[in-house]
């Protein structure tokens, strides 16, 4: 019957496909208590492996849904049998309400339904700064495309936004979050000139709802968040900057977290592309577009350029931030955020030879060492997939040729934010984190050393993919999973820890990727061997295992992680971990050398290895391609990146830092 009915091509896409942009309300219907994600009925079941999945694919719903559509919060019902209960999510968590006989009382599902029927589109959960583009709108980005030859990047960017089923919408950014960088770098090149301080911004970032470090609401305040009064920041008769945009390049696969979101959008304004990033930072986080604006004022090379940003204000007047928090424990505030910057970056892994990797890595060293030395911030992610080239190299304002820039400062802390008396925190993306913030979690503060040995091991990394070394295929999955995938929960404090085998190749001096190919490039990589070996000769790493072996089980431990630890086949996200220690006495003092106290010697070694002539064209194809269901080849950015494949995302475990992995394959 259906054969013989004459649909069209427009019909044939939507048929046995759920819709989830256009869905509202998922109602979830499960007839075996024992895979309900909760408990129903009279019987309180035991909590099972089935139970857990069922958790973990209603939250898979709230996702996918989040990915498709601009939501502040969403509705959802669970049915079993003859009882429901309905649900609210946002990005701190889900409300569940009891359970309810709706045979023997209707009325609450009623009540639900007629009011979801007289609420507005914003009551839905819907954010009221973004709509439907008009078809003007639609034609102008659609018509840049003519502008672009047909192999460029970004015409290929712009396919992509512009991908088939993906609505056009328009986001709608307040005049006041529109940024100068070059009234930034004028603002500071007067206060060198005239000796005095640049003017102090904290209070204008506090009346819109930003955060200065050190403020009050970096102290873990627990109260509902900033409130933003409409003469504050709505009062303007100014029109506001808007972007179109459609398919996400790259999203968060949590319905919880940060809830990262970044599209290749299309300015109205400029008409031009650009690189919006959408997410919900915890509330005593740093705000992105202030740090972005010391860095600037600081005179930060190698980052990149900030059109607008700051918190998302709703129609009534005040900054969008979750509620689940007021009913949930150790939850930390979220704040939805936006950053529009100019940069539309190539994802690392498209460099073509050893030698543009090693000068793209250079590149992000220098800035993260301006920014440590001149504004006195730490990145604290270095990965594979903030590491980001420009489409065309850029002259620096000093005449340099810069190839590539660090990108992400979302999880960055100010030195005076670093090293708590009481509570350690771990923040970076798990491959690259240094071995010793992942075997001794809780124990040492996150440092310059720790960033730089993430550069070793993203360019460790990165030869293991895709430069010819000794390693079969077989011997390297392993290799990959036992160096930078394996986790485990640690007995006592409920922690994940790894790196075992990373710190024993840090004391070994050897490098992690022992290249075919004598040149440049293996030189590189064993003289940072050498330099690791060295720094590790510095701390008593025994004293740190005995001190964390003896730690007592940890009460404040929270993992908000909905997913199950299983080593090799999908790393988890560690969300909110507060580490309670043992008093500052008994901390373990971390003694180390001094080869990365600074980034002088990792700055000279890569230096040195781009001034030789030596450089071959040695990228092979991709050998991370071949390995069997249980470790990936990566998975997408979360930044100005618009790659499918690469390192996986951080996984940070810091109350104010709950981050996601993204929507493909996490390592």
């Amino acid at each position: 019957e259906l054969a013989g009915r004459k649909y069209s091509e427009e019909r044939k896409q939507k048929l046995a496909r759920t819709r989830w942009g256009s869905m509202v309300v998922p109602i979830e219907l499960k007839s075996d208590i024992s895979r309900a994600p909760f408990h129903f009925g009279n019987s309180r079941t035991e909590e099972t492996e089935k139970k857990i999945k069922a958790r973990g694919q209603i939250a898979d719903y709230a996702t996918r849904i989040m990915q498709r559509q601009h939501r502040l919060f969403l509705f959802m019902i669970v049915i079993c049998k003859r009882e429901a209960r309905f649900l609210r999510w946002d990005r701190s968590g889900a409300i569940v309400t009891d359970a309810f006989d709706f045979v023997k009382n209707p009325e609450p599902l009623h009540t639900f339904f007629y009011r979801l029927s007289k609420m507005t589109r914003e009551q839905h959960g819907y954010d009221p700064t973004v709509v439907p583009a008009d078809a003007d709108e639609i034609a102008l980005m659609e018509s840049y495309k003519d502008k672009l030859p047909q192999d460029e990047y970004l015409r290929k960017c712009l396919n992509d936004a512009m991908e088939r089923g993906w609505p056009i919408q328009k986001v709608m950014m307040r005049q006041e979050d529109v940024v100068s960088v070059e009234s930034w770098c004028a603002a500071a090149n007067k206060a060198d000139t005239t000796g005095s301080t640049p003017p102090d911004t904290s209070q204008a970032s506090s009346a819109c709802g930003e955060s200065s470090p050190g403020s009050s609401s970096d102290a873990g305040v627990s109260d509902p968040g900033p409130h933003v009064s409409k003469d504050a920041c709505l009062a303007s008769a100014s029109p506001p900057r808007c972007f179109l945009v459609g398919k996400p390049c790259a999203t968060s696969d949590s319905p919880t977290g940060r809830g990262t979101n970044g599209y290749v959008a299309y300015d109205l304004a400029t008409g031009r592309l650009v690189f919006l990033k959408g997410a919900w930072r915890a509330r005593t986080a740093n705000s992105e577009i202030k740090v972005y604006e010391d860095l600037w004022k600081a005179g930060v090379r190698c980052i990149a350029t900030p059109i607008c940003g700051g918190n998302v204000v709703g129609s009534d007047g005040e900054v969008q931030q979750t509620v689940t928090q007021k009913y949930l424990t150790d939850i930390p505030v979220r704040i939805h955020c936006r950053l529009v910057v100019e940069e539309i970056g190539r994802p690392l892994e498209d460099y073509e030879g050893g030698e543009d990797l090693v000068g793209a890595l250079l590149c992000a060293l220098i800035a993260h060492q301006d920014a440590w030395e001149k504004a006195r911030v730490l990145h604290r992610d270095i990965s594979a997939k903030n590491i980001l080239l420009h489409i065309d190299s850029k002259t620096a304002s000093d005449g340099s040729n810069t190839i590539a820039f660090l990108n992400d400062w979302d999880l960055c802390r100010y030195e005076k934010e670093l090293g708590s008396a009481t509570q350690y925190g771990r923040s970076g993306t798990w491959q690259f984190m240094s071995a010793l913030l992942l075997k001794f979690p809780g124990l040492t503060p996150h440092r310059v050393s720790d960033d730089l040995e993430s550069f070793v091991h993203v360019l460790n990394w990165f030869c293991l993919r895709f430069h010819r070394h000794d390693h079969p295929t077989a011997a390297l999955q392993q290799r990959v999973l036992s160096l930078y995938d394996v986790s485990e929960k640690d007995k006592t404090s409920k922690e994940s820890i790894g790196g075992a085998t990373k710190l024993n190749l840090m004391n070994s001096g050897v490098p992690a990727a022992s290249l075919d190919e004598d040149g440049p490039l293996k030189t590189l990589l064993e003289e940072l061997a050498v330099l690791c070996k060295r720094h590790y000769s510095g701390i008593d790493t025994k004293a740190l295992q005995a001190k964390f072996s003896g730690r007592p089980s940890k009460k404040t431990l929270r993992v908000a992680s909905k997913r199950l630890v299983i080593p090799g086949v999908v790393q988890p996200t560690h969300d909110g971990v507060a580490c309670a220690l043992p008093s500052g006495q008994d901390v373990p003092q971390r003694q180390e050398s001094e080869v990365f106290s600074s980034h002088t010697l990792v700055v000279i070694a890569f230096a040195d290895a781009l001034q030789e002539d030596a450089w071959a064209d040695d990228k092979t194809d991709d050998q991370f391609a071949n390995f069997k269901v249980g470790t990936t080849k990566g998975q997408s950015t979360l930044s100005t990146g618009t790659s499918s494949h690469s390192g996986s995302k951080r996984k940070p475990e810091e109350t104010e830092d709950i981050a996601e992995t993204s929507s493909a394959k996490k390592f």
